[in-house]
């Protein structure tokens, strides 16, 4: 077995596990203890194994993430598992890092050390499985716990975050709607007015003759009446579509501005999309070709509709912010919506409503969306606790499918999928159609 950490990886079907998965590192010199360790390891569902044969193996493939829980060889030579573990904590807690160390004695010195040294447990190497799968099954749920916690207080932090600009959107939205209403009254006012006084005039043209009717179009052509006749019903029809469409921008930022709570109810998604599109028109406008792609009629899904507004909306910003951050762009960049309508060909459910937000431009991190889509592992970043979020919203929430594509020259695709069936679990559905962006 290769010394650097590329053994065997147990990896499950998406379907099948719904449980996070746990990524561990095993690091033991002896090629025996390692097979012994991943072979117990096997036992355990949502698992991914690594092995690494040394101490400095270890801390390369510690140092480029995506580690959860780390099982190390006390006695190794070169870098024994004490320099290892003092390595990690100089970096990461306990709570981030589990560190189980590996002993062939019982010794109480020797886990005296590993314990003050910041080790979580330690486990005998002549330990029966039951006691080994025990001990790190414990370190496994701890994790999963703290991440139980960390989401909930992200999704706290997020919904109070939308609630806030909810309250301010209301606010706008109130102080907008005031004005807006008194200038279509006034509007409708000038056009019945302008009306009334080409009624007037042309009834004067009958009523006047000679001197008294040249007179009058002499005045007329004065102030240029022809010109007004023709353009002011236009210039008012225009003001009127414009306090139409910010009447509308109102109604939307107003449905925006009521979360609410979190309470299921049968949603457009369609509508959705387009009330976030109107908020955001302020953005993408100047930054991006933004194409609507909507499956017309489609069934409307059961969820809690204010959730899956803010997430649509942030993925919209999102998109736009790294749009805007790309140094030089070759072409004006193009952002895609798209609802597509998905059947399920294992008969799970009744089909997905697919939610898709595509961005031409430069990729994401691939260890971005690795912690992204891997609950346990840490996020280091807003973008990444806002995917994060996302992927927790649908999945968790809804019982519904998350996935992130991004490569280079394929910009980034974000999916989100709604079950039809509510509360349905994940199920094996129809492939996604893929949709270039160049």
């Amino acid at each position: 077995m290769p010394a650097a950490a590329t053994g065997e990886i147990k990896r499950e079907r998406a379907e099948e596990v719904r449980e996070p998965r746990t990524r561990i590192l095993v690091i033991d010199d002896s090629d025996a203890t390692r097979r012994h360790v991943l072979g117990l390891l096997s036992e355990l569902s949502g698992v991914e194994t690594l092995d690494a044969a040394s101490g400095l193996d270890a801390l390369r493939v510690i140092g480029a993430g995506g580690i959860s829980l780390v099982l190390c060889d006390y006695a190794m030579p070169d870098v024994s598992g004490l320099q290892v573990l003092h390595a990690i904590r100089q970096v990461h807690s306990a709570l981030e890092l589990p560190v189980l160390m590996l002993t062939s004695t019982d010794d109480a010195e020797v886990k005296v050390k590993a314990f003050r040294a910041g080790a979580n447990d330690y486990i005998a190497k002549q330990s029966a499985p039951e006691e080994f799968l025990a001990r790190v099954g414990t370190q496994i749920e701890l994790l999963r716990a703290q991440q139980r916690l960390a989401t909930e207080r992200l999704r706290k932090a997020e919904w109070e975050k939308f609630a806030a600009v909810g309250q301010l959107a209301e606010g706008l939205a109130h102080e907008l709607n005031t004005p807006a209403q008194y200038i279509a009254s006034n509007l409708a006012f000038m056009s019945d007015g302008v009306q009334a006084l080409e009624r007037v005039i042309e009834q004067m043209r009958k009523l006047l003759h000679g001197p008294q009717l040249a007179h009058l179009e002499a005045l007329l052509t004065e102030v240029d009446h022809h010109y007004l006749a023709s353009e002011l019903p236009h210039a008012l029809a225009e003001s009127r579509g414009g306090v139409d469409h910010v009447a509308s921008i109102v109604a939307v930022m107003r449905e925006f501005a009521r979360p609410s709570a979190h309470k299921r109810a049968y949603y457009d998604v369609n509508d959705i999309v387009r009330s976030a599109v109107a908020v955001t028109r302020g953005q993408w406008t100047s930054l991006a070709e933004l194409e609507l792609q909507l499956t017309e009629e489609l069934p409307p899904v059961e969820c809690i509709g204010p959730l899956i507004k803010q997430l649509v909306l942030q993925a919209i910003m999102d998109a736009l912010a790294s749009i805007a951050a790309e140094v030089a762009p070759i072409a004006r960049a193009r952002l895609v919506l798209r609802t597509t309508l998905v059947s399920d060909r294992s008969g799970g459910t009744d089909g997905w409503v697919s939610l898709e937000v595509m961005r031409s431009g430069p990729p994401l991190d691939p260890a971005l969306v690795e912690r992204v889509m891997n609950p346990v592992l840490g996020r280091e970043s807003p973008d990444e606790q806002g995917l994060a979020h996302a992927r927790s919203v649908i999945e968790d929430e809804h019982r519904g499918r998350f996935s992130i594509e991004s490569a280079l020259d394929a910009g980034t695709r974000l999916v989100m999928q709604l079950p039809l069936t509510p509360h349905a679990a994940n199920g094996n559905g129809e492939a996604i159609p893929r949709l270039p962006l160049s």
